[in-house]
């Protein structure tokens, strides 16, 4: 697969991912919304990698990560 192939790809790619997340918080209940759109993991371009990457999670892991977040967010 040539270069230009591969960002084609790509493109292809994050474009059907944010597609598909679009779809979910215009399906999604009000507060579920708000957590989508203010979230970096869902909505900033940039990271999409990001987004991907925690989309691969289990429960027990994404349960796991975001209750170290909040424990390192409330000692400071």
């Amino acid at each position: 697969m040539d270069r230009n192939n591969i960002i084609d790809q790509n493109i292809k790619n994050v474009n059907s991912f944010e597609n598909r997340i679009n779809e979910i918080i215009d399906n999604s209940e009000d507060y579920l919304k708000d957590f989508y759109n203010e979230s970096p993991n869902y909505v900033c371009d940039k990271e999409y990698v990001q987004k991907l990457i925690w989309l691969t999670y289990s429960h027990e892991e994404k349960k796991n990560i975001l209750d170290n977040e909040l424990e390192l967010y409330f000692r400071k």
